[in-house]
């Protein structure tokens, strides 16, 4: 009787000895789960901190290239061929005579092709649409926001979407060229646009600094500026300055998208 009664104890014991155990692994291996996940989290931030420190660090050497501190202008044989170094990421092969060409030009701006070129060289090239124009990677990124594509990470917001608030260096600031008027629900895919790249910010003064290319026939600055809310103030005019140290301005009312890395 006893001898059956410790033996009921024995495996009675085993049994939740083992449950016990199952329970243990079971957290272990949640607890692994969890921290693999975290791991992973961390590399992709990480990742993408890297690559848009990477843009700024490219965007930053382009703008002294073409102003510092030589000043130069599109037309010079070193910049014509950055010029084809730029539109070369995309394939595409112009020679020196056409991209000295006046008409050429006109028909082939180069500011996609830098933004293209940039993105390649800070090693967003797997996930970032490299385009000839603007229109089509603001389209994909317009996409990528409606249909949630966490494995592309570039969303394009209207400038009052509320994300728009105090772009952060690293965003795409996009406008309008030649008085058109569009938005993030007509643009077509070969529409006439223009995109630059936030450099710098200063949230105390309102202003922002975009660095693009084809700006004033170079890469070169843009001082934008934010209203009291933190949005693009479509009153006020955004300031450049070309190669002769002139003054340009135009209208922000003219912006209309703002792409961010998720």
């Amino acid at each position: 009787m006893r001898l059956s009664f410790v033996c009921c104890f024995i495996v009675l014991n085993y049994f939740a000895f083992a449950q016990a155990n199952k329970d243990s692994l079971m957290l272990i291996e949640q607890h692994s789960f969890y921290n693999d996940t975290l791991k992973k989290l961390d590399s992709s931030l990480y990742e993408f901190a890297k690559l848009k420190n990477n843009l700024l660090q490219v965007i930053q050497e382009e703008y002294c290239f073409w102003n510092e501190p030589i000043m130069r202008t599109e037309m010079q044989d070193a910049s014509v061929q950055k010029i084809k170094d730029y539109w070369q990421c995309l394939n595409i092969k112009p020679t020196t005579k056409q991209v000295k060409n006046f008409n050429w030009q006109e028909a082939h701006p180069w500011s996609a092709a830098f933004i293209s070129w940039c993105m390649q060289k800070a090693g967003y090239e797997e996930c970032f649409l490299l385009s000839p124009n603007h229109a089509k990677y603001i389209i994909w990124a317009r996409d990528n926001k409606i249909s949630g594509a966490t494995n592309h990470p570039f969303w394009a917001y209207s400038i009052n979407d509320k994300v728009a608030k105090y772009p952060v260096a690293g965003d795409l600031l996009c406008k309008n060229r030649e008085g058109k008027n569009f938005n993030l629900d007509n643009i077509h895919r070969y529409a006439i646009s223009h995109c630059d790249v936030v450099f710098d910010v200063d949230y105390v003064n309102g202003i922002i600094i975009t660095i693009g290319g084809n700006v004033a026939d170079k890469v070169n600055k843009r001082w934008v500026f934010l209203d009291a809310n933190g949005y693009i103030d479509t009153n006020a005019a955004w300031l450049s300055f070309d190669a002769n140290g002139i003054a340009t301005t135009g209208s922000q009312q003219d912006f209309f998208s703002i792409i961010k890395v998720q």
